[in-house]
């Protein structure tokens, strides 16, 4: 038990599940672990209360917050109040508040006298640039109010955390280079996954193919995530084309893991396409580990990304990966060790795929083996989650807060 246990609030903000949900659990739970009192804010959604007999969550409270308006338009007076009726020595935002900036939370933890912690799972976009001529057809010089916002947004938050913990150096980077933060308030911690859960297993292949009615003969892709727009599906689903097309006599299949807004569009694209009879949609992965073994390679094709969870997870069961090399992608995956990297043209990425291809499946199980290995030395769940609750519990203590 700590000398002085806490009640720490995490302000959970999702329309889906998750990496970044799981990660919360974990830290949470480390908490709670260490004798502090943890309570889960479930800010206009359910998704925790809603896994909760799934999940093991202990002794982590979690409680439904219905907001009055959208997070954009909530007061300061309402985050103040929520958190002192529940009497929060700190506050975490698990899912990040970069590129969100609600500016009446960055003030409201700012003067509560509250430790606080900003866990950015996402690349913040490049800083946008201020116009100079925007007024009557360019005739006269714009004044540039709405950029005097937003840099003054950008300030308060860099001023209102006091510690932003990066999941990958490439969000660091950005965030120092780009936007001024201070090197000793951000701080590294890769995300991680229990590796003893993600396994090349033959069982769960033959299971996993007998489920989505694949021919002994097939290599299949996949992909596992949110089918929201960052994600760039469409682009997985073009390059899949082109390398069918290319291949005629292959058995070559995609599955597309996961659920969300895309989902429709999606579907239709692969119809417009040509591609819908090589397609396979098994809705949301709730166990990947069962799902993973059944791949031949794992696709990322995504505009942004921090550090995937998936990629993680294909690693650990052994898969092959072809991803873009967005963001922290390249901190998990080095190119041609444990995997391919490609950039984010559709001819580099079929390039890397039809490369994959022309490996012999011995060639792509040791490529899978030095991935496991990558993620078992590297991205270890219980070290990582660990990292980022002795973070929070610092700053209880009152360190590193300067």
């Amino acid at each position: 038990m700590p000398e002085s246990p806490r009640t720490i609030g995490f302000l959970t903000t999702t329309s889906g599940w998750g990496g970044t949900e799981l990660h919360t659990v974990g830290v949470a739970r480390e908490l709670v672990s260490r004798g502090h009192r943890v309570v889960l804010f479930e800010l206009g959604h359910d998704q925790y209360s809603a896994r909760r007999g799934s999940l093991d969550m202990g002794l982590l409270t979690v409680i439904p917050v219905a907001l009055p308006a959208g997070m954009g338009r909530l007061t300061t007076r309402f985050w103040r109040e929520l958190m002192r009726r529940h009497d929060l020595d700190t506050v975490v935002c698990p899912k990040g508040g970069f590129n969100n900036r609600w500016p009446r939370l960055d003030l409201a933890v700012w003067t509560a006298g509250v430790h606080n912690v900003c866990i950015e799972h996402a690349m913040p976009p490049r800083p946008l640039i201020r116009t100079s001529r925007s007024h009557l057809g360019g005739l006269l010089p714009g004044v540039g109010l709405w950029h005097v916002w937003y840099r003054a947004a950008i300030r308060l938050h860099r001023l209102a955390w006091n510690r932003i913990v990066a999941v990958s150096g490439a969000i660091k980077h950005q965030l120092v280079a780009d936007y001024g933060y201070r090197d000793a308030r951000v701080t590294v911690v890769h995300n991680g996954v229990d590796a003893s859960v993600f396994r090349s297993d033959a069982a769960a292949r033959e299971a996993a193919r007998a489920r989505w009615g694949m021919p002994a003969a097939a290599f299949v892709f996949g992909v596992l995530g949110r089918f929201v727009p960052e994600k760039r599906l469409d682009r997985a689903l073009l390059v899949f084309r082109t390398l069918v097309r290319s291949n005629p006599g292959l058995p070559l299949y995609l599955v597309l893991m996961g659920s969300g807004p895309e989902d429709g569009a999606l579907r239709r694209l692969a119809l417009e396409l040509g591609v819908a009879e090589r397609c396979v949609w098994p809705g949301e992965a709730g166990a990947p580990w069962h799902d993973l073994p059944g791949l031949d390679c794992y696709l990322l094709t995504s505009e942004s990304e921090g550090l995937p969870y998936s990629l993680l997870e294909a690693m650990a069961c052994e898969r092959v990966s072809v991803a873009v090399a967005s963001g922290g992608v390249s901190e998990a995956l080095v190119d041609g060790m444990t995997g391919r990297l490609t950039g984010d043209a559709p001819a580099d990425i079929v390039a890397a795929m039809r490369a994959v291809l022309s490996w012999s499946p011995e060639e792509r199980a040791e490529v899978g083996r030095r991935a496991r290995r990558h993620v078992i030395e590297r991205h270890d769940q219980a070290t990582q989650v660990g990292a980022v609750a002795s973070i929070i519990e610092g700053l209880c203590a009152g360190e590193g807060s300067a």
